[in-house]
């Protein structure tokens, strides 16, 4: 299943199984950041977003629709397998 084909329920499925592991990298940024004694207030949507795009090239090129849904992404197809390979040895159970 690439997602490069049409919206189907595989790629629904397929791009929410990236969405949790990009969610999930980020979470673990967060929590190894605050472990190395940075200390954050409430954090803001834009200070979030700043986090989830730096946790992953993938999150940095993730298109999304008005709700936050990832719906593709800009990059190369060969690009993007390179980035996820690189998160599927992080989380070999998550995708």
């Amino acid at each position: 299943m690439s997602p490069w084909d049409s919206m189907t329920k595989k790629k629904q499925d397929y791009l929410g199984k990236i969405q949790n592991l990009l969610d999930n990298k980020t979470m673990e940024d967060f929590i190894s950041l605050k472990a190395q004694g940075a200390t954050f207030g409430a954090l803001s949507n834009e200070e979030l977003k700043m986090l989830q795009a730096s946790s992953s090239i993938l999150a940095s090129r993730a298109e999304k629709d008005e709700s936050g849904n990832i719906t593709g992404f800009n990059m190369s197809e060969k690009a993007f397998r390179t980035e996820l390979n690189k998160l599927k040895t992080l989380y070999a159970d998550k995708v």
